[in-house]
């Protein structure tokens, strides 16, 4: 069996920890980072002091799991960070809890984060889009920049002959299908009442 010591607890109003990290239990802290997509979140979890320095997991594996002479810097998992604090004493009731606050919070503040980091590549897209450089360099020049799209209704359009062209193939290819069905059914519908007049005339 692993130590039954606790870990530190750090007191109140005296933590210097990465505003990043939010208190998970004890004297463990969690931070939510959201993947690329932002639909999901990665979970670090890591141990500070009452001053905020980082602290290990002492006699413990990546996953949690009780090891001697080892130690983890951080864990990725509810799991792993679950193993060691029941190792060192902390009760089911007491880690749902902290699970239930923590991680709402600091997946809400991770969420935060990634919108204005996603506003700011819209920003930088657009900036970086051929149109707005089109219209930078149009500036330059002291010409307006013109765009006939924009300019003229959707009814001013003209269709171009290669589409027109597409067009007229695919209503021809729907239309000889069209035919080929009727056809058969045809065929199939004159096959039967055959076949039933020659039955009728054999008896």
């Amino acid at each position: 069996p692993g130590s039954t010591r606790r870990p530190r607890v750090a007191m109140p109003g005296t933590m210097t920890v990465d505003p990043a990290f939010m208190r998970y239990h004890a004297d463990v802290w969690v931070r939510a980072v959201p993947r690329a997509d932002g639909s999901q979140f990665d979970l670090c979890f890591r141990r500070f002091d009452d001053r905020g320095a980082r602290l290990h997991f002492e006699d413990s594996n990546n996953t949690g799991q009780l090891e001697r002479g080892k130690r983890a810097s951080e864990f990725h998992s509810k799991l792993a960070v679950g193993r060691y604090l029941r190792r060192h004493g902390s009760k089911d009731a007491e880690l749902a809890e902290a699970e239930s606050a923590a991680l709402r919070t600091s997946s809400s503040a991770a969420a935060e984060v990634f919108k204005k980091a996603n506003l700011g590549k819209a920003s930088k897209a657009k900036a970086r889009s051929p149109r707005a450089r089109e219209d930078a360099r149009g500036a330059g020049r002291g010409e307006k920049s013109t765009n006939r799209t924009k300019q003229e209704p959707n009814s001013a359009r003209v269709r171009t002959p290669s589409v027109t062209v597409n067009a007229a193939k695919r209503t021809a290819k729907r239309t000889a299908k069209d035919d080929e069905a009727k056809s058969k059914k045809r065929r199939k519908l004159e096959t039967a009442a055959e076949t039933k007049k020659k039955k009728k005339t054999t008896r």
